[in-house]
């Protein structure tokens, strides 16, 4: 297959401005849009696509080589299903669901259809990172690392109705952002992190809910992982660290002066041009799906994303 029919389900700015880049600049064909917004349908009509009010009504119209979906966290594992089974190749933010068990649920539900199916974030899955040192990682160390995104207020994109991420049954907060911190933890270290302890604090809006947690490898790394939300608009955040006074492994492969690695989700980082995106992509996943379905693989992100839902399974009971 040399080029892509690709179906977008949900056009909000994560849509706009990371996804249809990427898929763009790997040659694929943007074709079709399912969106429950008719402003969003406007805007997709307006850019000469077809327009669905629903993945189901897209999917029965047919054409579609890969589904993108890139709605809401809470409505992905349904939607997600609903591609498998019509057999499509199946493309998903994250997280793709919010335990491990529905995750492996759905990678069988793939291979069962023989679809591929890939969800980010996957960091380690670009070889242009892996040749930064991302792959040569095993028992190195990172010291410190911080990773912030806009709060619901000034993205589009985030979940509707903000309570997911501070009432206390809610998994928002640790699943949406926590996911990060715990993907570059174990393309780094390993996929059999041991949860050594987790705590949560709670509190109601507007000073949101945090999670800390410290994972354990059998090679001997040790890091912590800070997860926040401040429950009103502000910046959310990731953090981990090490006992290392300074950053031996840095994501992008470029430290800061003062052995702090950060970056900003959804955009990227100044060290990192435009034209990279044109390469195996910063690391969502979708470039590096695309270039392996092309080469006649069907391409699973199963180990990488049940491995990191299973950690993140068990830093929401260690903290409950």
């Amino acid at each position: 297959m040399t080029s892509f029919r690709v179906g977008v389900c949900g056009l909000g700015q994560v849509a706009l401005t990371r996804y249809i880049p990427l898929l763009e600049a790997h040659g694929a064909e943007i074709t079709a849009v399912a969106d429950a917004s008719s402003a969003a349908r406007m805007t997709a009509g307006g850019l000469g696509w077809a327009t669905y009010d629903s993945l189901s009504a897209l999917l029965s119209a047919g054409d579609i080589d890969l589904i993108a979906i890139l709605t809401p966290g809470l409505s992905h594992s349904g939607l997600v299903e609903l591609s498998l089974r019509h057999g499509v190749h199946t493309y998903c933010e994250k997280p793709l669901a919010y335990d491990a068990h529905r995750c492996h649920q759905l990678f069988d539900l793939a291979e069962t259809n023989g679809a591929a199916l890939v969800s980010a974030p996957a960091f380690g899955k670009s070889p242009a990172l892996r040749a930064q040192g991302i792959g040569e990682a095993a028992g190195a160390t990172i010291a410190h690392a911080r990773c912030v995104e806009p709060g619901p207020g000034r993205s589009p994109w985030f979940q509707g109705d903000p309570t997911h991420y501070y009432e206390p049954a809610a998994r928002g907060c640790l699943y949406d952002l926590g996911i990060y911190g715990v993907d570059v933890l174990v393309h780094l270290f390993g996929l059999d992190a041991e949860v050594v302890a987790a705590a949560r604090s709670q509190q109601a809006q507007p000073t949101g809910s945090s999670w800390t947690a410290l994972l354990r490898w059998p090679h001997g790394t040790v890091a912590s992982l800070d997860v926040s939300w401040d429950g009103g608009g502000g910046a959310p955040s990731v953090t981990w660290c090490s006992s290392e006074e300074t950053a031996r492994v840095a994501l992008w492969g470029l430290a800061s002066p003062d052995g702090v690695q950060r970056w900003d989700v959804g955009t990227s980082p100044p060290e990192l041009p435009v034209p990279d995106f044109a390469g195996p992509t910063v690391g969502w996943g979708i470039g590096w799906m695309l270039d392996a379905i092309r080469e006649g693989a069907v391409p699973s992100s199963r180990a990488q994303t049940c491995a990191v839902i299973d950690v993140l399974d068990r830093v929401w009971t260690a903290a409950s």
